[in-house]
């Protein structure tokens, strides 16, 4: 669905939901509802989306991710060997966009062969090929898709709404070194630390949109520091934007410690590097990752207009 975009993995979740129960109605004939399967930190075996009655062996994934290439397929694939119900059909859900490795004839139609020699049809639905989600509950687009339901903001004019976009443009860039975009698309969060240069910049500018948001809203004293005026113009069009740079920020912001390391760079680093309670790393450092790579989407979208 283009122009809809998600700001984290629950969210995306919650929508395949409503869309694996329109998608086997269509497709399958059957009247389903579907829930989250697990939770965090559970073994999922390759699903996220459960039938809630459970004499149905349909089953999905939601992948929200930037890249999914048929590698990636055939790994979600392998993880559904263990999962222990009969599966006769198989949906992933993803927010990536097509990938050449991925055609029509490879997961369309296509099965997959468990060891106990059983089959199960494969299916890939990309969310940017999607045209119709008027059967979800409009209170879940309106909590899930704020800036699409923004009453205020959907009376601007025109004229309006493209100066708030060139205001978005112009702002942005001027908080970040030239190599932050690069750098959040290959920094290897998994060592558990971020140069505070790139941190301190997003730090930054939340606190900016913070301040600024309470000058707009009555506090106008905050409006008067260098920048903030410009930042209020931007806020219309900047939803997707700002919410992306913020659920970055918030995923690091209770988790780290300044540091400054041997090559003389600051850095904010996971507290308990040194091995203690150390277990969540890799889903705390996950979850950076993911975010990063969401901003990173939203940034050549709305600001470079990629």
């Amino acid at each position: 669905m283009q122009g809809l975009t998600f700001r984290n993995d629950q969210d995306f979740e919650e929508i395949c939901c409503y869309l694996m129960g329109n998608w086997v109605a269509r497709n399958m004939g059957h009247d389903l509802q579907f829930r989250r399967y697990g939770g965090n930190g559970q073994k999922q075996h390759g699903i996220d989306i459960f039938p809630t009655v459970g004499s149905h062996s349909v089953f999905g994934q939601a992948k929200f991710v930037n890249h999914l290439s048929s590698a990636d397929v055939t790994s979600e694939l392998i993880k559904t060997n263990s999962f222990p119900d009969p599966i006769s059909c198989y949906v992933i859900f993803t927010t990536a966009n097509r990938h050449t490795s991925i055609n029509h004839h490879q997961f369309h139609h296509s099965q997959h062969k468990r060891p106990d020699g059983s089959t199960f049809q494969v299916h890939v639905v990309y969310w940017d090929e999607i045209t119709d989600i008027s059967f979800i509950p409009q209170d879940v687009c309106q909590r899930i898709f704020p800036s699409a339901f923004q009453v205020a903001r959907s009376a601007l004019t025109p004229q309006q709404m493209a100066d708030s976009i060139a205001a978005l443009k112009n702002i942005v860039p001027t908080y970040f070194r030239a190599d932050f975009l690069d750098w959040l698309e290959t920094w290897d969060f998994s060592c558990g630390r971020i140069p505070s240069v790139h941190y301190d910049a997003v730090d930054n500018l939340c606190i900016e949109l913070n301040r600024t948001e309470w000058g707009m809203k009555g506090v106008n004293d905050f409006l008067y520091a260098q920048g903030r005026v410009d930042l209020s113009r931007s806020l219309p069009a900047g939803d997707d934007f700002f919410s992306a740079i913020t659920d970055f920020r918030d995923s690091i912001y209770n988790y780290i410690i300044s540091v400054r390391a041997e090559d003389g760079q600051g850095y904010v680093t996971l507290q308990g590097m040194d091995g203690r309670n150390a277990t969540d790393f890799p889903k705390i450092t996950g979850q950076w990752r993911m975010k990063a790579h969401h901003l990173a989407k939203m940034y050549r979208e709305k600001i470079l207009g990629q």
